[in-house]
Parts: C-alpha cells; sequence; structure tokens
C-alpha cells in the first residue's frame, strides 16, 4: 500500500486519513514523516531526511514514535548494516477503533482495566511497573468510586495479558534513533517487575 509521497498521499482518502490520525494523535512532526514513508516500500533515515528536509534530531524522535506505537517497523536484512523503515497504514488505521476498545474493556472487565490500556496507548511500550504508577495516578485523579490499589490494579493488568490485549514488546528501537537524552528499549512485562515497582512507587508517590 503506498501513495506516491506525501503530495499524494494528501490527495488519496486513506492516505489522507492516515496523516489526519497520526496529526491528532502525534502532532505534525509525525504526520509528516508518515507522509514522506507512505509511497515507498521501505525508506532509510537518511533518505527520510533529505526528503522532507526535516533536521535529523526531528525525523529519529518521529520514527521513534512511530516505532514505539507500532505504527511502523525497521529491517537491516536489506543492505546490512542499513536500517529500512516501513510504514504500517493498516495498523494507524486501526487506531480509529481505539474509543469502541476502551468501552468495551470497560465495560467486561471494569475502569482500571480501562485506565491501565489507556495509559499503556499514550506510551506505546511501557514497563509493567511503570504502567500500574501512571493508571493508578490517573485513576486517583479522578476519584469516585472504589480507590486503586496496587493488587487491584496488577489483577487487572494481568488478566490484559492474559486476553492478549496488552501483550510483551519487542526492541523496536535501531541505535541509530537513540540520542543521548534518550534511553535504549523499555523492557516491558519483567519478572514481577521488580515487587510491583516498589509497589508502585509506594502507592502512586
Amino acid at each position: 500500500m503506498g501513495w506516491g509521497g506525501t503530495g499524494k498521499a494528501k490527495n488519496d482518502p486513506v492516505g489522507k486519513l492516515v496523516i489526519q490520525i497520526l496529526t491528532d494523535m502525534f502532532g505534525e512532526r509525525v504526520a509528516v514523516v508518515a507522509g514522506d514513508m507512505a509511497g515507498f516500500s521501505v525508506k532509510t533515515l537518511g533518505q527520510i531526511m533529505s526528503s522532507t528536509g526535516l533536521p535529523g534530531r526531528e525525523v529519529r524522535a518521529a520514527l521513534s514514535v512511530l516505532l514505539q506505537h507500532g505504527l511502523a517497523t525497521c529491517s537491516s536484512c536489506r543492505r546490512p548494516p542499513v536500517v529500512d523503515y516501513t510504514l504500517q497504514p493498516s495498523r494507524i488505521l486501526s487506531l480509529l477503533h481505539l474509543p469502541a476498545l476502551l468501552l468495551l474493556v470497560r465495560r467486561q472487565h471494569g475502569e482500571q482495566a480501562e485506565s491501565l490500556l489507556l495509559q499503556l496507548v499514550g506510551q506505546g511500550a511501557a514497563t509493567a511497573s511503570s504502567l500500574l504508577l501512571l493508571a493508578g495516578r490517573h485513576l486517583q485523579a479522578g476519584q469516585e468510586g472504589e480507590e486503586p490499589t496496587v493488587y487491584t490494579l496488577y489483577k487487572s493488568f494481568k488478566l490484559l495479558v492474559s486476553l492478549g490485549i496488552i501483550q510483551r514488546s519487542p526492541s523496536f528501537c535501531p541505535s541509530e534513533l537513540k540520542d543521548d537524552d534518550q534511553p535504549g528499549d523499555p523492557p516491558v512485562l519483567r519478572s514481577e517487575e521488580r515487587r510491583v515497582g516498589k509497589e508502585c512507587r509506594s502507592r502512586w508517590s
């Protein structure tokens, strides 16, 4: 699936929708990089920088967002060690189903499960402990019903994992995208997450 570059992507109904989704969720920079990738089966970091005219740091940041959210893939199989990047339009379009999925999770598994999923969508990938911490703070800030606990949140987390709604994240970030202030690949679902993140930083810090 390709649209022959950013210009044609903007004139194609599906391409326009993909770009609009990315603009709404992640901003114009990510949308510009994705639009540039859309007309090609693969593009390298250098090619994207050249065709968009964006600084390398901005292109790397945009690619990192796309990779972290599973909206693009990368591989160095074609010309090792050159890394190729491929946009995944079908995954981007699937974000349109997110509101319905969140509602379904809330109805079937409760508010805490919905909050966990919502926080994960915002992060793209996260450790279990940081996810529980974010969800705990989110629920605490909008407290209406029963106060969340580390135990109940972790129980909801394990349920979502068992159902395949939350999955283990593979390594996603090639070294050429990392800056000095950008940490390495986030390890996801580690063994009991250091006792569930020291009980989620002593209950949401």
